[in-house]
């Protein structure tokens, strides 16, 4: 069961565009939590990434205080690392203080929570005990399925198991999916065992843009844990705005992940500076 769960959520603010949608995504969630509250799980939110100028770094922020207060404090990085960089650096800044983690969510920093969804976190810690009674193996990684713009392969639906819950009177039919092959999950919005992610070492580091998640689920399969997308669960991932971004992302991010895993970056880094600069 999870009872303590922490969301890690990189801030991206290249441009207004991009720090806009880092702010909508602050203001979901805060807003999220209000209305429904966390039904009892202990949770803890950490944030920190990179913004070219200290006025959109600012912006974020002030959102963040606006929901979460003076405590809000998010690590600001001096360079554009990229996701799998600042997520396994929060991580470890958070466990080293609170050992007590069961599992994290991991976010892209533009995921909207959905206001009208409710009990989204009890509702996992309960799927991770149902796939383990299911399966007889360990929970590695639930998906959260994904609705806009949504980057599930449709392979994730080759298998599933379905459960109802009940909630403060209300009744949940449960669905939950997976491939046959560690492939095909996308990892927008992924919850992760906190066993995994300590015994994988976190995201795999290919570039600023690459696939450090569909590592992590492949590590998920080798390691003998369960991997699976909630069906009935969701968040919304809001379709990219900046065409040429998103094409300059993909040929980016497929070069980096083929040529393997790299101690230094540098060279991707400058590479992003440089597209970022030229807009």
């Amino acid at each position: 069961m999870i009872k303590n769960l922490l969301i890690i959520q990189p801030i991206f603010a290249p441009d207004a565009v991009q720090a806009q949608r880092n702010i909508d995504s602050i203001n979901a969630l805060g807003a999220y939590l209000k209305a429904h509250g966390t039904d009892g799980i202990n949770l803890s939110i950490t944030m920190g990434g990179w913004a070219k100028t200290d006025e959109l770094w600012n912006k974020v922020i002030e959102a963040g205080k606006v929901h979460f207060g003076d405590k809000f404090n998010p690590t600001k990085f001096d360079k554009n690392y990229g996701k799998a960089f600042v997520v396994n650096n929060l991580y470890k800044n958070v466990v080293a203080q609170n050992h007590n983690i069961h599992a994290l969510i991991s976010m892209d920093s533009d995921i909207l929570f959905p206001i009208d969804l409710n009990h989204i976190f009890v509702r996992l810690s309960v799927a991770s005990e149902k796939v383990v009674e299911s399966k007889k193996m360990n929970w590695g990684i639930i998906g959260l399925n994904q609705k806009g713009a949504g980057c599930h392969f449709q392979t994730c639906y080759e298998n599933q198991m379905q459960y109802s819950i009940s909630i403060r009177g209300q009744t949940y039919e449960e669905r939950m999916v997976w491939p046959t092959v560690s492939s095909g999950i996308a990892g927008g919005c992924l919850c992760i065992n906190r066993e995994l992610f300590d015994k994988v070492g976190g995201y795999r580091q290919f570039g600023v843009y690459a696939g450090d998640d569909a590592y992590l689920l492949y590590d998920c399969a080798r390691l003998g844990f369960s991997y699976q997308m909630s069906d009935s669960i969701h968040i919304i991932h809001p379709p990219e705005p900046d065409q040429k971004y998103a094409e300059w992302k993909v040929r980016t991010c497929q070069r980096d992940t083929s040529t393997g895993e790299k101690a230094n970056i540098d060279s991707q880094i400058k590479e992003a500076d440089n597209f970022w600069n030229s807009k």
